[in-house]
């Protein structure tokens, strides 16, 4: 569910795809220890993320998402209440590796995304990395193997961003891993399939940039776990629902952090 980048589907396969997440905040962080927080600021969004993936032949498929969020802010000078785009991303995957023996398949896949500076801003200032103006580019490596009951996938990526005006988030590199469960052994592809998730990622971001100058207050290691679960009908109507929470994180300077993110998605293929 908290993937890094796309998957492959069949040649002039579509996917239709709607999640919807969760996050909230209410901590400011210097390095590994929560900092004062005087005005009491505090933070949730919700987005929802419409998104569509075409396989051009079976191992090459790309995806475009176009998130849309809103976001309450609550502190001691009042409550705001605003809502708009978020970047909108545009991905692509190439399977280099397909290796299908019986009950199950090793495979592994190049991808890269592309956020675009769609985002809202609230008052004309960025609201995070995830706001601003710059272009963001991902580049990375998908691995998965599987059996009939087992399922485990592993992500290795490098993102960039742009510094538009000397401003924009530093290089980063991070990594996702994933185990999956199948419940129930299947006998037919019509059958319900119940799947549990485990997935953690690393991260490590480099300090920005503001106004041309280094960026103090950005930048750190973050490590998160989640949990999760899927079900499939007819192998063709997936439902997913999952929690992601962070369990290590030391940020250079002081900033505000999430405290977690729920994510409920739904996907149909065609």
């Amino acid at each position: 569910m908290f993937g890094l980048g796309p998957r492959t589907i069949w040649n002039k396969g579509l996917e239709l795809e709607l999640e919807q997440e969760f996050d909230w905040a209410f901590r400011y962080f210097s390095g590994d220890n929560p900092d004062s927080n005087g005005r009491d600021r505090r933070m949730f969004m919700h987005t929802i993320e419409p998104g569509v993936t075409y396989g051009f032949s079976r191992d090459f498929a790309m995806r475009i998402k176009t998130p849309y969020f809103y976001m309450r802010e609550h502190s001691k000078d009042g409550s705001e209440v605003y809502s708009g785009a978020r970047k909108f991303s545009l991905a692509g995957t190439y399977r280099f590796l397909n290796n299908v023996f019986e009950g199950g398949s090793t495979k592994a896949s190049w991808f890269a995304t592309i956020d675009m500076p769609t985002a809202t801003r609230r008052h004309g200032e960025p609201m995070g990395d995830e706001f601003d103006d710059n272009w963001t580019f991902t580049f990375g490596l998908s691995a998965s193997t599987s059996t009939t009951r087992h399922y485990l996938w592993f992500d290795l990526a490098g993102r960039g961003s742009t510094q538009i005006d000397g401003s924009g988030a530093g290089p980063e590199a991070q990594a996702h891993l994933a185990y999956a469960y199948r419940v129930f052994q299947l006998t037919d592809y019509r059958d319900f399939d119940l799947i549990l998730l485990v997935e953690a990622d690393a991260r490590f971001e480099h300090r920005g940039r503001m106004h041309g100058d280094r960026d103090d207050n950005s930048g750190g290691y973050f490590v998160h776990l989640a949990l999760g679960m899927q079900m499939n009908i007819t192998n063709r109507i997936e439902c997913k629902f999952g929690l992601n929470l962070p369990v290590y994180r030391y940020l250079f300077g002081k900033q505000f952090y999430h405290e977690g993110e729920f994510m409920l998605m739904f996907s149909y293929l065609i």
